[in-house]
């Protein structure tokens, strides 16, 4: 973990100093183009406020999410319980016609509770299948959501 930090902090370190070096090396504007950008910010200032689209309301599912983990994971006792959780998740999913946190977080969580039985290669292998056939589920409904518009 050490050489990871160490070697984000030298990346950080790099791009700091990219960016305090391009902003040195650009070149002094010249009058005429001083001219030109305060007529462009004018016009900017001139034109009306472009209309600002409220935000969609966001949720906290965190809550859910651990509930969902509680009420799931007493019942989970062996490796194919787990199995027979993750499809349950995606069927789920498949009724809801959407892949949410609701299902994906819950599976992985339950990957993670029985990775002592289930054994780091296979708990891995869970993971890798779950996500991805999710990623799958949520593109596919994506893709028939955009051409129903």
């Amino acid at each position: 973990m050490k050489p990871l930090i160490v070697a984000l902090s030298l990346a950080l370190a790099g791009v700091s100093a990219a960016l305090a070096w391009a902003v040195r090396a650009q070149p002094a504007p010249s009058p005429g183009a001083a001219q030109a950008a305060s007529s462009s910010a004018r016009a900017v200032e001139e034109s009306p406020p472009a209309p600002v689209r409220p935000l969609p309301p966001t949720v906290d599912v965190r809550a859910k999410i651990a509930q969902a983990v509680e009420q799931k994971a007493p019942a989970l006792k062996s490796p194919r319980d787990v199995e027979h959780y993750l499809d349950d998740l995606e069927a789920q999913a498949r009724r809801n016609r959407q892949v949410t946190a609701l299902e994906v977080q819950p599976g992985l969580f339950a990957i993670a509770r029985m990775r002592g039985e289930l054994g780091p290669e296979r708990a891995l292998e869970l993971e890798l299948q779950f996500t991805q056939k999710m990623a799958r589920l949520s593109s596919e409904y994506d893709e028939t959501a955009r051409a129903t518009r």
